[in-house]
């Protein structure tokens, strides 16, 4: 639950991006760095609603550099792939949801 609690606070916020990333590690995602920036764009990107700011190329190349994943359990895999299914169904009709929110 904390999964999908922790991305709906908005990026911005003090303490925001750690308490992502932990939420992240807490359900068994391993990276090579467990990079802290890595762990928090990552879920908001399966999750929350598209932001203009997080497609952009150049900045999504950094985050994606800085780290990799090692281990992502099945469960969250299936719960990403029903959220992409779900939002990919809304931006068709036109409508940016969030299954965080």
């Amino acid at each position: 639950a904390h999964l999908l609690q922790a991305p709906s606070e908005p990026p911005e916020t003090p303490g925001a991006d750690a308490r992502v990333a932990e939420a992240f590690k807490a359900v068994g995602v391993r990276t090579r760095n467990m990079d802290e920036k890595f762990l928090s764009f990552l879920p908001r990107l399966m999750f929350c609603s598209l932001r203009p700011e997080w497609l952009d190329r150049s900045r999504m190349r950094e985050i994606l550099k800085r780290d990799a994943f090692e281990s992502m359990p099945t469960h969250i895999l299936m719960a990403y792939r029903a959220a992409m299914l779900l939002r990919g169904l809304c931006l068709v009709l036109h409508e940016n949801v969030s299954v965080a929110e």
